[in-house]
């Protein structure tokens, strides 16, 4: 038993002895059978005291460490517990909290939070917040940016609820503070990629293109309007609507495999205008993964029309060039056989003249 308990338990001693003592009259009267019997309940009455004592005991002692464990839970939460009055005055805080303030967790008690907050624009949206619990006492969220005592910021996010009495009025608001500086870093790190990842898609020669699991298009970017297409027209709409005829199966199976997770490069297909007339395009393809599941296709395509023309007419170049090439070495046999009879006769014509006139000639 605690020191604590010992005056009250001394108190209450002594009110059982004068009580005790108000009935020795009445005990005196008792014979020795029913005295016994007396002592027996006493004796009984008193084991009972003593286990029930025993038992209170053990409670208080679960209790007491039930307290110490929610303690610790509340002291070491990963985020900061904020305990507010109407004039937004910290009544209580744990150690993550005042450690995210950098300021001792008793410093803080009785000090107001807006101080905390780096410019009026938040203080101004903790204002408005705290006034929405109140005036609901709904749960409500906000983010502001808050500022140490070393004067480093960062994004946080406040959860806050009402809490009161037993007859429901409210007495002071609850926060819970998370730190998302990260969290933000990490979105507007994904804000810059879409940015530029829109810019590419937007300016880009070649289309890019999204398809889900079932082959409908859930994205298309502007470069379709070359084409005659606008890009909401397509969305939703199945892929193999723009293959021609002829490349449909081909590109029905490329799509397959890609959806199972492998990669295409180069896969020459013929696409359809809005017109109907075919165009020769070069796509690569790959699959989108989430969670280790393909979720979507995607992949871009580029015209090669022009380079089609140019390949086909740079291999009737080289047809013409073998074909001019074969006319010059007939043409060159030709001379060739043309010259040797008149240069056998000449050839012949000197030799007579040396054998006739050698000895005049120097």
């Amino acid at each position: 038993m605690k020191k604590d308990n010992l005056p009250a338990t001394a108190a209450l001693r002594r009110k059982a002895l004068k009580k005790l003592k108000d009935q020795t009259s009445l005990l005196r009267e008792l014979s020795s059978k029913d005295m016994q019997h007396l002592i027996t309940d006493l004796g009984t009455h008193q084991i009972e005291l003593e286990m029930q004592n025993e038992k209170l005991h053990k409670a208080q002692a679960e209790l007491e460490a039930s307290h110490r464990k929610y303690a610790d839970l509340y002291d070491f939460s990963p985020v900061g517990y904020f305990t507010f009055d109407r004039r937004g005055v910290i009544l209580e805080v744990n150690l993550t909290g005042a450690g995210q303030l950098g300021v001792g967790k008793r410093d803080l008690i009785k000090k107001p939070f807006p101080v905390f907050i780096a410019d009026d624009e938040g203080r101004m949206a903790f204002a408005d917040h705290c006034a929405a619990v109140w005036r609901t006492g709904a749960g409500a969220v906000c983010e502001l940016k808050l500022k140490r005592k070393d004067g480093a910021l960062f994004h946080a996010r406040l959860q806050s609820i009402t809490a009161g009495d037993d007859e429901g009025n409210p007495l002071f608001v609850r926060s819970a503070v998370s730190d998302v500086t990260r969290l933000k870093e990490m979105e507007n790190r994904l804000r810059d990629s879409e940015e530029r990842y829109r810019l590419i898609a937007e300016t880009s020669s070649d289309v890019i293109f999204q398809l889900d699991r079932q082959g409908r298009v859930v994205y298309v970017s502007p470069a379709v309007n070359r084409y005659g297409y606008k890009p909401e027209g397509i969305v939703g709409t199945p892929f193999v609507d723009y293959i021609d005829p002829g490349d449909i199966s081909e590109a029905t199976e490329a799509f397959k495999r890609v959806a199972s997770g492998q990669r295409i490069e180069m896969l020459g297909l013929r696409l359809l205008g809005s017109d109907g007339a075919p165009y020769d395009s070069e796509i690569n393809i790959v699959p989108v993964l989430r969670d280790g599941e393909v979720v979507a296709v995607q992949g871009i395509s580029r015209d090669i029309t022009l380079r089609k023309r140019l390949e086909t007419a740079l291999r009737q170049t080289n047809v013409d060039l073998e074909t001019v090439n074969k006319e010059l070495e007939s043409f060159s046999f030709t001379i060739a056989n043309d010259l040797r009879a008149p240069l056998r006769t000449i050839e012949g014509f000197s030799r007579a003249i040396l054998e006739d006139y050698a000895d005049r000639l120097d």
